[in-house]
């Protein structure tokens, strides 16, 4: 199939939202392995703004959105494996067309983004270029901990499709699917993100 005719399908193809992927209990294991990892300094070339400040991360987008990588040197993989494995299993093993079932796929990145008031992937057309397929585990919940805006969005014939998503829920697309994440307008959002592509598994950052 040309590259084109992949990116067409991949775009046409809508995003799948699975109702409590985590549970309560697996959703802080999450946050937990995030405070493992990570720099709690100020990002080169800017700051944090109060909701954000002291909260590792290795990449700030901006001073209301960073991330922090878990898969760097296997330290999801090899500290949460139980956890790992099943959210690797979730990614391959839905109903409908998520690729050939037989190709071989490794973790590209596993990170936690965190967006305070502000913040959001406004990207216009922002795809996981390079990758396979990807998931993004929504770790706060709209409810419980007061986060307004933030919604993921991806889009079907130049229309914006919102995912209502609780906690625990996690959304499956297609890498070359666009798609952003609304401006957040009151909390903190933390969400989980997995990117799986057809290189050897990254031990690094979102590149290597």
């Amino acid at each position: 199939m040309p590259r084109y005719a992949a990116s067409y399908a991949e775009e046409a193809a809508p995003a799948l939202v699975i109702t409590q992927l985590l549970s309560a209990a697996e959703v802080a294991q999450c946050h937990h392995a995030a405070a493992g990892v990570g720099s709690a300094d100020p990002f080169a070339g800017g700051g944090l703004c109060e909701a954000l400040t002291g909260r590792p991360h290795d990449v700030g987008y901006s001073d209301e959105h960073l991330a922090v990588y878990l898969h760097k040197d296997s330290y999801f993989q090899t500290a949460w494996p139980v956890l790992c494995g099943k959210l690797l299993q979730a990614m391959r093993s839905q109903p409908g067309d998520w690729g050939d079932p037989g190709l071989e796929l490794n973790v590209r990145c596993i990170e936690i983004h965190s967006y305070a008031v502000g913040g959001g992937l406004f990207e216009p057309g922002h795809r996981d270029c390079g990758s396979v397929l990807s998931m993004s585990v929504l770790l706060s919940d709209p409810v419980a901990d007061g986060v307004n805006g933030g919604e993921f969005v991806t889009w079907a014939d130049g229309e914006p499709v919102v995912h209502a998503m609780r906690g625990g829920d996690a959304v499956l697309f297609h890498s070359g699917k666009a798609h952003n994440v609304a401006r957040v307008t009151s909390s903190v959002r933390h969400s989980l993100v997995i990117e799986l592509w057809v290189g050897p598994t990254n031990l690094v950052d979102r590149e290597q």
